[in-house]
């Protein structure tokens, strides 16, 4: 790589920096974002506590090698046997996987949707960045500015729209929460 290369890359670099330093956080979309993952978690531990009802066996089964505590994590007993208690914890989670594919699922197109919506905005940047000898940093910023709203435009969309989706589940697994 030549030294002006590296200067361009540099340069491209600091722009890159300078937005994301500017750039105002939503506070709107950060609100949703907490309160979705709080509701996540949420989620996590209903369903935790639902395996005492609908997996029951395998929940059973698991307990005579681990205890759940007060937040639904999941304590080994002393001297247990490692590989009977693997095969517990695979069953139990099987068997809640099988019954919560839905919300399982969910939070994989939750993350996709992110992740997509990440690689448009990095793609973008990097169209901004094309041939950028050519162009002043005030075009480059505009241009990388104008990628970081619409991505934040998309953010919030997603997290509104899975924060409503998750509240829903809340109120479905009420009865665990």
């Amino acid at each position: 790589m030549t030294n002006m290369e590296e200067k361009e890359i540099q340069r491209i670099q600091q722009i890159i920096d300078k937005m994301e330093k500017e750039y105002p956080k939503n506070m709107e979309t950060e609100a949703f974002i907490q309160d979705t993952f709080v509701r996540i978690s949420n989620m996590d531990k209903a369903i935790i506590k639902s395996s005492f009802q609908i997996c029951k066996s395998e929940t059973d089964e698991l307990n005579k090698y681990a205890n759940f505590n007060g937040q639904m994590a999941l304590e080994m007993k002393e001297n247990i046997d490692e590989r009977k208690f693997e095969e517990s914890l695979k069953k139990w989670q099987s068997c809640l996987q099988l019954k919560h594919q839905d919300f399982a699922q969910t939070l994989h197109t939750m993350d996709r949707e992110f992740n997509d919506n990440n690689n448009k905005m990095n793609k973008s940047i990097d169209n901004c960045a094309a041939n950028s000898t050519s162009k002043s940093d005030q075009d480059i910023e505009k241009c990388i500015r104008s990628c970081m709203l619409n991505h934040e435009s998309v953010f919030n969309e997603i997290t509104k729209k899975y924060n409503s989706t998750f509240k829903d589940y809340e109120n479905k697994y009420k009865q665990y929460i």
